[in-house]
């Protein structure tokens, strides 16, 4: 001990010629030490303002068209089954997407970029060789418009503007109890996709191909938010968006399969999200 004692007093010795070198190192560790201090101080203000928003995974849920057009391509009301007939929901009030945020800082000047891939419906429409009298799809660059023979054998028309970007300008932190930002899902999304799955039944028959087959559809958004530090963030998602029939009913004939059908107006629809 008293040689390890001599040997500090020697080094620290302020005539010592290592004294100054290590009084320097000692004040550049007290430095160092509070720059990290501050830096993790720094980081620990920024995760308290720091919005982090997500998508809460959606549930199944069954819809009904209109019975009256069994044999229409195309039906304006669409509604959950188990809603009151008194007075049933918008579509845009229950085909819809619930944001949330868990970050401890609030999200704002939200947008939400919707990419739709209307050729899809396009080809698949076209395939199937259509009466334009009784469906008619057509494409511009910022709208649709829809001509089609209506539940009541009278001739209908439609146009819609092209999924754009939703605007919302904040979302609290679920840390403050808020409920989730709801987010329309454009509608014709869901009006196109049961058009394109009737109208392949009613063209071809409702087969084992296109009853039993898994039928989905694609499509891709976009959120951008800002915390209110100004620092920007975005997220690519994709949803797919499947319809199948609640029940399927088969026939035999001599213990062969010679049929299937199912209800053209009922549907289990199915949303799936995911991050890209």
């Amino acid at each position: 001990m008293k040689k390890v004692r001599n040997f500090l007093q020697k080094i620290f010795h302020p005539k010592s010629g290592s004294y100054s070198f290590f009084l320097g190192l000692m004040s550049f560790s007290a430095i160092l030490i509070s720059l990290l201090t501050l830096q993790e101080m720094k980081t620990q203000r920024e995760l308290s303002m720091m919005p982090i928003v997500r998508i809460q995974n959606p549930n199944s849920i069954e819809i009904q068209l209109d019975s009256a057009c069994t044999q229409s391509y195309y039906t304006q009301d669409i509604r959950l089954l188990e809603e009151d007939e008194i007075s049933p929901k918008k579509i845009e009030d229950w085909f819809a997407l619930h944001l949330v945020n868990v970050g401890e800082g609030s999200a704002v000047n939200l947008e939400i970029e919707w990419q739709i891939d209307y050729k899809w419906f396009e080809d698949h429409f076209t395939k199937l060789k259509l009466d334009p009298l009784l469906f008619n799809l057509q494409t511009k660059e910022d709208f649709i418009l829809l001509t089609y023979k209506n539940c009541y054998e009278g001739n209908s028309g439609d146009y819609y503007e092209k999924a754009g970007t939703e605007k919302k300008s904040h979302l609290l932190s679920t840390s403050k109890d808020v409920k989730p930002l709801k987010i329309r899902i454009p509608p014709i999304l869901l009006k196109l996709y049961i058009s394109a799955i009737r109208s392949d039944w009613i063209k071809n028959g409702q087969t084992k191909e296109n009853l039993l087959s898994e039928q989905s559809l694609d499509s891709r958004l976009t959120i951008r938010y800002e915390s209110v530090t100004g620092y920007a963030y975005s997220e690519r998602y994709e949803l797919n968006v499947s319809l199948i029939p609640p029940h399927i009913n088969a026939t035999s004939l001599e213990g062969n399969l010679a049929g299937i059908s199912a209800s053209y107006n009922d549907f289990i629809l199915d949303l799936a999200i995911k991050r890209i």
